[in-house]
């Protein structure tokens, strides 16, 4: 019995001796100098000296500029085995003066160091600045003028000079580019300018400038996306009124149309319309003309659901003696019924044979009161659910029930309530009774 235990605990003894054991043949590595943008490759070995598997559970680095690729199959080491672990560190955004330490974390079941860190140091220059570092907009330029926004490149981190050599456009524009040295409030380099076309056509311009430049030794190249808007003697935002995000109700207003000259020049807006449904109202916004609020009102008598209209703004400006804005929206019921639709089924359950239909009216202050309510058929009984009048004046409840044996088939009628709301004066609700298993 002795011996037995003693073997017992030998081979428990080993079995518990047997743990992964992690090792990092090199634990730092120096990536040396690199431009901004590049994407540097890395590669390290992870070992197991232990006499278990190590399972790799996680590798991450310390800042998003650093994926790993670790594969499925790579997660497991067997004793006396490894595997080599890549990653790449993306240097967009990273150039900083010195040089720079980053790490990768690696995560196992080594029960004597579940993390373990591999470092590598780089440095990160940029040959250039520039300004913006996205999108160039160059927003609400008059034809014949020059934007007021620029391009601006600038030395980067390793201060070379640069040269711009040229600039193009991917596709045609009405637009010149021009290149000047700056040297203005500690800051130099090269500035491209844009000037608008005297015959330019008034709209948006998008594009992408290709700039070609010589940094130093370097020659380089930078693609800066483009958005513009040429206007006319006349400015207006919003360019598209949409209210479609929401419901609108009869009587309010949408967001308002402001209209400015663009030298600050007193223009006359002589006739504004936007079809049947809505109605208009210029305002000065400045006293001496210069800009003005065009205000649109849904009339009370517009129809329920979504509707598009064109707002037309005709003026004493030579560039622009119309302009046209699209107008989009969803007038609101002035009653809404829950369901739209009531469906009943000849089954013999309350289930079935009854609905519950909710009437609420747009505009809560004004409240709701029905009249009188009616079925188109005997079969269909509705009522004024009492019961359920609640605390808010516009809700109101209809009991709709079957009140007799369905003959087979599928039958239709219809709801109708007179109410004391405007523009819902009367309101029909569509019902569908049936029996199960009728043809």
């Amino acid at each position: 019995m002795a011996g037995t235990l003693a073997a017992w605990l030998l081979l428990t003894g080993a079995a518990l001796a047997q743990t992964p054991r992690i090792h990092l043949p090199v634990q730092q590595i120096d990536l040396g100098t690199i431009r901004e943008g590049d994407i540097k490759p890395i590669e390290f070995t992870v070992e197991n000296r232990g006499d278990a598997d190590l399972v790799i559970i996680g590798a991450r680095g310390d800042c998003g500029c650093t994926v790993v690729r670790l594969e499925d199959e790579q997660k497991v080491v067997p004793p006396g085995g490894s595997r080599t672990i890549r990653a790449e560190f993306n240097s967009t955004g990273r150039a900083q003066a010195g040089v720079q330490t980053k790490k990768i974390h690696v995560s196992t079941n080594d029960p004597s160091a579940r993390t373990v860190d591999f470092t590598f140091a780089v440095q990160v220059v940029s040959l250039f600045r520039r300004t913006p570092t996205g999108v160039l907009r160059i927003m609400q330029v008059e034809r014949g003028t020059t934007a007021g926004n620029a391009l601006e490149l600038m030395s980067g981190s390793i201060g070379l000079p640069v040269e711009v050599q040229s600039v193009e456009f991917t596709s045609p524009v009405p637009l010149a580019a021009s290149v000047a040295p700056f040297d203005e409030r500690g800051r130099s380099g090269q500035r491209v300018s844009l000037a608008v076309d005297d015959d330019a056509p008034l709209g948006t311009i998008e594009t992408t400038l290709i700039v070609r430049m010589k940094v130093g030794d370097y020659q380089t190249r930078e693609d800066v996306p483009l958005l513009g808007e040429v206007v006319g003697d006349l400015s207006f935002r919003p360019l598209v009124v949409d209210t479609t995000r929401k419901q609108t109700l009869r009587g309010q207003r949408l967001i308002p149309v402001s209209i400015k000259s663009s030298g600050g020049r007193p223009f006359v807006i002589q006739q504004a319309e936007a079809g049947p449904l809505l109605t208009v109202e210029v305002s000065r916004d400045r006293p001496d003309g210069s800009a003005y609020d065009v205000s649109l009102t849904v009339r009370d008598d517009a129809p329920d659901g979504p509707f598009g209209a064109m707002l037309r703004i005709h003026t004493d400006s030579l560039d622009q003696p119309l302009i046209e804005i699209p107008v989009y929206g969803r007038v609101a019921a002035a009653v809404a019924v829950e369901p739209p639709l009531v469906l009943l089924v000849d089954d013999g359950t309350p289930v079935g044979t009854r609905r519950l239909v909710r009437l609420q009216a747009a505009r809560p202050q004004g409240g709701l009161d029905i009249v009188k309510v009616e079925s188109s058929d005997p079969l269909v009984q509705v009522a004024i659910d009492e019961s359920r009048r609640p605390a808010y004046d516009h809700l109101r409840y209809l009991s709709v029930a079957l009140a007799g044996e369905v003959p087979p088939g599928r039958h239709e009628a219809t709801i109708t309530v007179a109410t004391t709301v405007p523009a819902a004066e009367v309101v029909t609700i569509p019902v569908v009774f049936m029996r199960p298993g009728a043809e």
